[in-house]
């Protein structure tokens, strides 16, 4: 390894070059950025598959329709419902607009005597008309009179078209005399290619502003922090550079790579500047040292963490594989940038830190209680594991199509509204086979639909609203079909109620489509598949520290225990928290796994390292402890303190992220610094 650490030295500068290169290249390539959404991802992938044809039949286009709700202060008037007509008479006359539907246009069939005719239910000649006509009872006006529902049906279209619409649409609603309220699939995308961006830049400024000061206060080296600073911001930039050049874009899923780079980053970092040898007269002297030192470990680390995201390849979910390979390939860029980056520093002088004897203090403080001899730490850490154990047998699983929205922000208050006053956003289809539908009392399945929380939009089940229906959706098949939404109840909850509508009427053909019901069946399967893949990735990792440490059995044990039940435990501590696992959240324990790893990676290869000059195993336990552990303290601190800010972030998955890894990572030190000593002295 010497021969390859001393040409890492000689062609260091011809390395940096090449990094600048692609960093400008990957910077002028993001100018275009293209951002994509998870639950469009998947609804197009269920959309283009046998599923969608064989259980969903639906005349509305779900994925395309747009729920624009207005609340009046005063019960609507006609003033109003007039100015709503002109407004719905303009929307109608976009090229991107398939059709919309309101009270405006609301149908009912009237007996001539001659044969039945569709018109319109609400006339709009007179005020006297209108006041006779409004209809208290249509599913597009609340209860109230002063909530209304428009639901508009578009084309398909762009990112950039569908943004133009939606600002369009609200425009035209714009009054300071009521409140607009949007949702939909359509409406989501272009709220989150707003808002996504935005957040990603501030987060990502804001926490590299505070790991990188937090750094400084470790190091108390600018020059070493500006060098971390740039490993973060040239890996970040290459990373999303290289998903842009091979899939068009990113992933939502990514707004979270930043933080997890940093983390690389600053663990690599602290890693080759922790308990250097500086007695070498040559700064290629020094580097080879520390590289024969470190080099294994910062690899090992590296490489588990790279296999921890590549397990999301094994999941059918297109983002989350691609967000894994992205990231694992981003961790591998980091640790050769840091490497580059930590030869330049020698060569130019400025590796060398000037340790905090304050924070010094505290951390050895730290390391003599976290001490084996203490049996508190035996009986506490067994009480949590076992009620880890306890709540990931009882924790549920379920999702929510608002899942990665957290419920303070603007956007899950719109889909709220929905929700309270027009029956949900979830849209739901339900289907009775043709040969089945002389076979069931209509009157009473509408009311077990409507007693179970669903909300009909429209229907063809009897002769007069058929007509209504072919009359709007040209329909020609002699299929039952009740378009329906539901609230976002989670996926649990809807499938009960659909589980049990099938039961009551066991004895008809029912199938259900819609893209919240195909997003219901598949979300919690793929969840699933995320935890598997969180036990492969432990596996895994524990089986590549058993191979590299020759096989024997004490390294297995210590690549898996004191990384799994961290996790085990932090699953534990949520549960009291009403938490529950999700396809926005089942994927941030593997990275979490993925990050944790790192550390004690770092202790078992110090302890191998030093044991090889010293047979005292106790002494190079205790030794390993106070310098390895050093570097595993601040690099825990300094995860925690970067992931802060994602506390606040608009999405859940980003949120949960700094929440989750926070508490593994701090149970983490404590079964690296407590119990994998014991795991490593147990066997000689």
């Amino acid at each position: 390894m010497t021969r390859l650490y001393q040409k890492i030295w000689n062609y260091k500068n011809k390395f940096l070059f090449l990094f600048v290169t692609i960093f400008i290249l990957s910077t002028i390539k993001l100018n275009n950025i293209n951002v994509f959404f998870e639950s469009e991802r998947i609804i197009e992938e269920l959309a283009d598959s046998d599923f969608l044809e064989t259980n969903s039949i639906n005349t509305i286009n779900d994925q395309n329709v747009v729920l624009l709700g207005v609340a009046l202060k005063e019960k609507v008037n006609f003033e109003e419902a007039l100015k709503f007509k002109t407004i719905q008479a303009r929307i109608n006359a976009s090229k991107d607009i398939t059709r919309i539907f309101s009270f405006i246009n609301e149908k009912e069939v009237f007996e001539t005597g001659l044969m039945p005719l569709v018109k319109t239910k609400l006339d709009l000649s007179t005020e006297s008309k209108f006041q006779l006509t409004l209809d208290s009872e249509s599913r597009f006006i609340g209860d109230s009179l002063r909530n209304i529902l428009f639901l508009i049906e578009t084309v398909d279209l762009d990112k950039t078209a569908t943004h133009n619409l939606i600002t369009h649409i609200t425009s035209l609603f714009q009054d300071e005399n009521h409140d607009i309220y949007i949702a939909g699939r359509a409406a989501s995308e272009a709220y989150f290619q707003k808002h996504v961006l935005l957040e990603f830049i501030v987060l990502s400024l804001i926490s590299c502003f505070i790991c990188l000061l937090t750094l400084y206060f470790f190091t108390k080296n600018y020059k070493i922090v500006l060098a971390c600073f740039f490993i973060v911001i040239a890996s970040i930039v290459i990373s999303l550079g290289l998903s842009q050049v091979l899939f068009g874009g990113i992933e939502l899923f990514m707004i979270i790579s930043p933080a997890i780079i940093f983390i690389v980053a600053v663990s690599d970092i602290m890693h080759l500047i922790n308990n250097q040898d500086l007695n070498f007269k040559t700064g290629e002297e020094v580097f080879v040292a520390q590289m024969r030192k470190i080099g294994i470990p910062i690899a090992i680390t590296s490489i588990t963490t790279m296999v921890s995201f590549f397990t999301f390849m094994l999941v059918d979910m297109v983002p989350l594989a691609r967000f894994g390979l992205i990231t694992g390939l981003g961790v591998i860029i980091t640790l050769f940038i840091s490497v580059i980056a930590y030869a330049v520093a020698v060569k130019h002088q400025f590796n060398i830190t000037n340790d905090n004897t304050f924070s010094q203090k505290i951390i050895d403080k730290i390391i003599s209680y976290l001490h084996p001899k203490y049996k508190v730490y035996l009986y506490l850490m067994s009480l949590l594991t076992l009620l880890g154990l306890y709540a990931g047998n009882n924790i549920r699983i379920d999702n929510y199509l608002t899942d990665e929205l957290n419920p303070k922000s603007e956007f899950f208050q719109q889909t709220k509204f929905f929700d309270d006053e027009f029956g949900g956003i979830k849209p739901l289809t339900i289907f009775i086979d043709s040969q089945d539908k002389d076979d069931i009392a209509y009157g009473q399945f509408i009311k077990s639909i409507q007693q179970k929380g669903i909300n009909i939009d429209f229907s063809n089940e009897s002769k007069t609203k058929n007509l209504i229906y072919k009359y709007i959706f040209k329909d020609t098949s002699n299929d039952v079909v009740f378009s329906c939404r539901m609230k976002d109840i989670g996926s649990e909850k809807t499938d009960i109620i659909l589980r049990d509508l099938q039961e009551e009427y066991k004895h008809v053909r029912i199938k259900y489509g819609g893209i919240g019901y195909l997003f219901d069946s598949v979300s919690n399967e793929l969840t699933k598949n995320l935890i598997f893949g969180l036990l492969f990735a432990a596996f895994a990792v524990g089986l590549i520290i058993f191979t590299i440490h020759g096989f024997r059995f004490k390294y297995l044990v210590a690549g898996i225990v004191p990384n799994i039940l961290p996790i085990v435990i932090a699953v534990g501590v949520l549960y009291f928290f009403d938490f529950y696992i999700s396809l926005s959240n089942a994927f941030i324990f593997t990275i979490a796994f993925g990050l944790i790893i790192d550390d004690s990676i770092h202790i078992v290869s110090s302890f191998i390292h030093y044991k090889k000059s010293n047979p005292d195993h106790k002494g190079v336990l205790k030794y390993v402890r106070y310098t390895t552990g050093q570097a595993v303290i601040k690099t825990t601190i300094v995860v925690i303190l970067c992931l802060l800010p994602l506390l606040f972030s608009e999405f859940k998955s980003v949120s949960q992220l700094s929440i989750i890894t926070s508490i593994t990572a701090v149970f983490a030190i404590v079964f690296d610094l407590v119990y994998l000593p014991v795991i490593l002295n147990k066997f000689k």
